[in-house]
């Protein structure tokens, strides 16, 4: 009998993405609490651990005008160190996967729902994405990268489909629904200032395309989504402790020298974090430029490759620069190569993508299996330091020595603390199970 459902034609697909789904769960079982983590972990800038939900706001209002003004993020990390870890490792395999059906998605809707796409989006994430354990792993960082590139990328999906000519908010016939998209635009743009705007200029670009090469009328929901996203990217930013912040990184004074001298770094930063990515990307594009007829397909990839590079020249405006920042440039080359990939692919038989897909699973599974033993190393060797710490603890001892623990794989987001009572994240972690201070033994080796 021939199957008709969505699900039923694409069992492949949904199966890899359980796989998916279980390896990056593992991966997270095995991380423990890491830096960050135990700093917010306390309602911000005091000694009190989180209690309730009206710590976790009373944290976020302090950490506004003292830090920084993505509150959505730490809304999110705040609440999850206060539920627990086992939740938050559930909730983020699932962002996790939706994370790459929506590159799927925006890249080019639903026939780009297949194994072999998801297999390579999944890969490309793995091999290209800077920094990927502290951005994908790490929970402070899942929540400061990972997450709110979902949040991003869902709030474009309905701004991609303009694009086709498809106007999803067309069953909305009052313009009060209509005018909702507000609340998930500011929420959009309340997120992250590298990610937040590329989704602004992402946004405009889809509403300019509509408007002046489709010549149709813009919709009330994208105008309303828009100004929302500019409103939550203005509070964001508006932040008093993105000052304070940026004054302890080298301050907030612009010339024209500190302006080249950044434009350099976010340039470097390009090639030695993404080239073997944007050289894919070039070469991609190159064979569709040549491959496909159609002028308006033809600009699709370059739009997700100016919003690459809108993230990365963003971080001109920025003291400090982050491997870690580069994470939204990555996503958007991604889309933009894989939407070039998808039309040029049948020039290669079958047999040779399938070939070459499989050649580089294996070099995938063989990288991932390596950072899952030494995930796993360091997640044993911490609950043995915690078994440590309580021992002494309840022998009274409030200032302790730690056995340092390595790590191997790049995979892996382990950081220790430092060998300095005062330094941090000792403080913190000492203040998180109760010691005077507690400091990591002189360096030994990897065991």
């Amino acid at each position: 009998m021939k199957k008709s459902s969505f699900l039923g034609k694409n069992r492949m697909f949904w199966n890899i993405c359980m796989v998916i789904f279980i390896g990056f769960f593992l991966l997270n079982c095995f991380t423990p609490k890491i830096t960050d983590d135990y700093t917010y972990s306390f309602v911000y800038l005091t000694d009190r651990r989180l209690k309730n939900m009206g710590d976790v706001f009373q944290s976020l209002y302090i950490h506004y005008y003292h830090w920084a003004g993505r509150t959505v993020i730490f809304f999110l990390l705040q609440t999850f160190l206060l539920i627990g870890k086992p939740i938050f490792n559930i909730a983020t395999s699932f962002v996790y996967v939706s994370y790459l059906v929506l590159l799927l998605k925006l890249a080019g809707g639903r026939r780009f729902m297949k194994g072999e796409y998801l297999l390579l989006m999944a890969m490309a994430a793995w091999f290209f994405i800077p920094a990927y354990a502290q951005t994908m792993v790490w929970m402070t960082g899942a929540c400061n990268y990972l997450w709110v590139t979902v949040i991003v990328l869902l709030f474009l999906m309905p701004y991609r489909a303009l694009w086709n000519g498809i106007n999803v908010g067309e069953g909305l016939g009052k313009k009060g629904l209509q005018c909702f998209f507000f609340v998930p635009g500011m929420i959009a743009g309340w997120c992250n200032e590298t990610i937040s705007g590329g989704c602004i200029l992402g946004a405009a670009f889809f509403m300019a395309e509509y408007k002046f090469l489709q010549k149709k009328k813009l919709p009330a929901w994208t105008i309303a989504g828009l100004a929302g996203n500019v409103a939550g990217f203005g509070v964001m930013m508006a932040a008093p402790g993105n000052y304070i912040r940026a004054e302890g990184m080298g301050g907030n004074h612009l010339d024209l020298v500190t302006l080249e001298s950044r434009w350099t770094g976010a340039v470097n930063m390009l090639y030695e974090h993404l080239l073997p990515l944007c050289m894919i990307f070039t070469f991609l594009y190159l064979l569709f430029f040549l491959t496909v007829e159609n002028k308006k397909d033809k600009l699709l990839p370059l739009l997700f490759l100016l919003l690459a590079l809108a993230c990365n020249f963003s971080m001109v405006l920025s003291p400090y620069y982050p491997e870690r920042s580069m994470f939204g440039c990555a996503t958007f080359l991604m889309i933009g190569a894989l939407t070039a990939y998808e039309r040029t692919a049948p020039l290669v038989e079958k047999r040779w993508r399938i070939a070459a897909l499989g050649s580089i699973l294996l070099i995938f599974l063989f990288t991932y299996y390596n950072a899952l033993m030494d995930t796993a190393h360091t997640y044993v060797n911490n609950r043995r330091r915690e078994a440590y710490i309580q021992e002494e603890k309840d022998k009274g001892v409030m200032d302790i020595k730690v056995e340092e623990i390595k790590k191997k794989s790049q995979y892996n987001p382990w950081e220790d603390m430092k060998e300095e009572p005062n330094e941090w994240p000792n403080v913190d972690i000492g203040k998180y199970y109760g010691m005077d201070t507690i400091v990591i033994e002189e360096k030994g080796e990897y065991k």
